[in-house]
């Protein structure tokens, strides 16, 4: 029969082959819990990784659309100023010109004579015209006369 020797031995061949499993299964389980642990960070690095190109994607979208609406906006406001210094320019130099011929021709019209006076005078030198043209043959014809 089995002495307590024995039952020592068996003892301490179950302690030592539960102490080699238990430090196994350790090892085994912190194998594992790097492994899944590596493979978190991988995927949180990962994950990360693609949050942050799809913020920084967003950030420069939104920075495109607003540098383009300030661009267009100052456009605007420029053309705008371009328009209101045209306006100055033409009603300070264009305008005073313009005033300037209207005073022009109001002096000339005043001294043209009107057309009905003009007519007349047209009428009394074609009359004039014709009696010197009379006067002149019958000089002629007195000369010869003589």
């Amino acid at each position: 029969m089995l002495d307590e020797k024995d039952f020592e031995k068996i003892q301490s061949m179950i302690d030592k082959s539960v102490g080699d499993a238990k430090d196994g299964i350790l090892a085994q389980t912190a194998a594992m819990i790097d492994q899944a642990k590596d493979d978190m960070l991988r995927q949180s690095a990962a994950s990360t990784r693609a949050m942050i190109d799809q913020a920084k994607d967003d950030m420069l979208k939104q920075s495109a659309a607003s540098t383009r609406a300030m661009i267009d906006q100052a456009k605007d406001d420029m053309l705008k100023q371009s328009a209101a210094n045209t306006r100055v320019i033409i009603e300070s130099s264009v305008m005073k010109k313009l005033d300037l011929l209207i005073e022009g021709q109001q002096s000339l019209l005043e001294t043209l004579a009107p057309k009905s006076r003009v007519e007349e005078l047209e009428e009394e030198v074609s009359f004039l015209k014709s009696v010197v043209h009379l006067h002149s043959q019958r000089l002629a014809e007195l000369e010869k006369a003589q």
